[in-house]
């Protein structure tokens, strides 16, 4: 390869680095989820025993609407990674207090159904930090391998 072609192959990596920085944070916040561990490799606090749909199903994961959230976006100065606001509220863990509406529905029960009607219901719940994507050692030793990788396969 000529000295050209690995400038060339160079200036066409300096101008894809950033989704590729922004595509790797999303795959890393996705792969603790799926580990279970935060950014630290420490694992995920459980929920309490009895926890309704439990189910067996790992923390942090129903029906993957928290998961298909975190995306990343390519800003001026690198990339930003962002969530749903349960999401980032799990991430940073939380206290919630106040009421939350309810609307009207029908709920079945032992066969038949029964109408709820509208209502308040007041709140104090606490989310435990499960921080699955934050500035971190181990974060940025994966990005930094990633970035090597990059340039080795331009230069070669």
């Amino acid at each position: 390869m000529s000295i050209e072609q690995s400038i060339a192959n160079l200036e066409a990596l300096k101008r894809r680095l950033k989704k590729l920085v922004a595509n790797e944070m999303v795959n890393t916040a996705l792969d603790n989820i799926k580990r279970q561990t935060d950014v630290r490799g420490v694992s995920f606090r459980k929920r309490k025993p009895g926890a309704p749909r439990d189910a067996g199903r790992l923390v942090l994961v129903d029906a993957g609407e928290g998961r298909r959230s975190i995306t990343a976006s390519v800003t001026a100065t690198g990339a930003q990674l962002t969530a749903n606001d349960y999401m980032e509220a799990h991430n940073e863990g939380a206290s919630i207090t106040g009421t939350a509406n309810v609307r009207e529905h029908t709920r079945r029960r032992a066969g038949r159904s029964e109408r709820v009607r509208s209502h308040t219901r007041r709140m104090n719940t606490q989310l435990p930090a499960r921080t699955f994507f934050a500035d971190s050692p181990r974060v940025r030793n994966r990005l930094d391998e990633m970035v090597q990788q990059q340039i080795l396969k331009a230069l070669t």
